[in-house]
């Protein structure tokens, strides 16, 4: 029977190999934690950008759902008020010191408001809307708090205004619960009214003017409104340069920035559908 010889070599890696191996799985590790961050803030960021564009929207949205309805009168009633005087005084009568900010609505108007105010928990220098109209006895209404109007709330008013710390808030028929958190990272709303002069056919807007600037009977006229938000975006998403400036045009406001965040305008014009006049 022949001899054979076992082969006692053994086989390995040597401590260099070892040694190479573990630094390139530390530089591939490496990578993949970075490619991992910057995904991450990337999607962080992404996130905040449409968070705060669907924010933007949905504060216009909310407005312009109330917007639509100023001046509703029930279309049964109206022939029992076809007279101009009786349509503003008994209709929509004029309305004093209608809450803390002492907004009247003059005898006939369906909205009003205040530019540039300085009130308790509504950020400086934004504007507040108010807007009024006849709840439906046959349709069903909401108020922008989603109180269902019934026969408990003949006459309807809306206000919209930006709290102090950045938020669309509205107060709705309960007033006297205060008012309502709508959207968050709304940090300014400027308003400016429509106003139809000649009050000729078919409606057309001669003018865009601050709540400021228009008269008594001027308020009557108005027959749509222009509103403009701003947005920011808020999170731990991308920034820009901290202590770089950055300006957001607001109609005839501007408003400047030094802490990083990403903003957005949005703007949007909203005609009546019911004349007061």
């Amino acid at each position: 029977m022949p001899y054979r010889l076992k082969n006692n070599s053994e086989c390995g890696h040597t401590l260099v190999e070892l040694l190479i191996a573990m630094a390139l799985a530390l530089f591939m590790m490496t990578g993949l934690v970075q490619v991992f961050s910057s995904s991450s803030k990337t999607f962080a960021s992404v996130s905040d950008q449409v968070l705060m564009q669907e924010n933007g929207r949905f504060a216009l949205s909310f407005i312009e759902r109330q917007l639509r309805r100023a001046g509703f009168i029930e279309h049964v009633s109206v022939s029992k008020y076809s007279d101009q005087y009786q349509r503003e005084n008994l209709i929509f009568p004029r309305l004093e010191n209608f809450d803390a900010s002492e907004v009247a609505f003059q005898a006939g108007a369906v909205v009003t408001g205040l530019d540039d105010v300085s009130i308790d928990n509504v950020k400086e220098g934004s504007d507040i809307i108010h807007i009024r109209y006849q709840r439906s006895e046959r349709i069903i209404f909401r108020d922008c708090i989603n109180t269902r109007l019934d026969d408990r709330y003949k006459d309807v008013v809306i206000s919209f205004f930006i709290s102090e710390d950045n938020k669309l808030r509205c107060r709705g028929v309960w007033s006297v619960r205060g008012s309502r958190e709508l959207i968050e990272g709304i940090e300014d709303m400027q308003v400016l009214y429509g106003v139809d002069s000649d009050g000729d056919m078919p409606v057309r807007v001669d003018k865009y003017v601050n709540a400021g600037e228009l008269s008594a009977d001027e308020w009557l006229k108005v027959v749509a409104v222009k509103i403009t938000i701003l947005a920011d975006a808020g999170g731990a998403g991308r920034r820009l340069a901290v202590g770089e400036e950055h300006e957001y045009q607001l109609f005839e406001e501007t408003r400047s920035f030094t802490d990083g965040k990403i903003r957005a305008v949005f703007f949007q014009t909203i005609e009546f559908r019911n004349r007061s006049y």
